[in-house]
């Protein structure tokens, strides 16, 4: 009884054995390995897509190319020189003056040009608004007043333009006083005028 006891008691052991190899094969798989790459890339535009053309932006004290006019009792001046200046990469154009003494007009012309290489469309305008402040013999209410007949107003663009490449277009800037308010002391005003802005954004192929 003993003899077969042992007998079995291998057999019992060489199946475990041989399961534990089987079980083996299945837990030791081919070997698998994930690689990775990590970096990044960054795109810098060297110039704007659209800006202010060189030469293009004047007012009538200016000589040369001259598309600005001052009418009525409006004088138009630059307060950095006899032209006004184009700055901040072709950006920006700084800085003009108006001075009304009665109702009048004034017009600052300009040109803007598409340089590079993709259609643009304009985004985004906003147009420069009129604070006025009292100073000398003036009141608050005269100031208030006028500054409600002060408008500024750009022609020549719309929310819907768009600029191929290599194309130009010209627009004016007019700020006008359409006539003197009779309603409190009047006197001198200082006016201030808000930035007039244009974005345009490049249109994807």
């Amino acid at each position: 009884m003993q003899k077969k006891h042992t007998k079995n008691t291998k057999s019992i052991a060489l199946l475990t054995l041989l399961s534990v190899i089987c079980t083996g094969g299945i837990v030791f798989a081919a070997y698998s390995a994930t690689l990775s790459i990590k970096g990044s890339a960054n795109y810098s535009q060297t110039q704007p897509l659209v800006r202010f053309k060189d030469g293009s932006v004047s007012i009538s004290a200016a000589t040369g190319n001259t598309t600005g006019s001052a009418t009525g009792g409006a004088s138009f001046t630059n307060t950095l020189g006899t032209d006004l200046s184009i700055t901040s990469n072709n950006l920006t154009i700084e800085s003009y003056s108006v001075n009304f003494t009665e109702p009048g007009t004034a017009t600052l012309g300009f040109t803007v040009e598409n340089v590079g290489s993709a259609t643009a469309s304009l985004t985004t305008v906003t147009i420069g608004t009129p604070t006025c402040t009292p100073s000398g013999s003036a009141n608050t209410a005269f100031a208030d007043a006028l500054c409600a007949k002060i408008s500024v107003s750009l022609t020549g663009f719309t929310s819907t333009d768009t600029l191929t490449a290599a194309a130009e277009k010209n627009g004016t800037l007019v700020v006008a006083l359409s006539e003197v308010p009779t309603v409190g002391t009047p006197g001198p005003v200082s006016v201030a005028i808000s930035d007039t802005t244009m974005t345009y954004t490049e249109l994807q192929p």
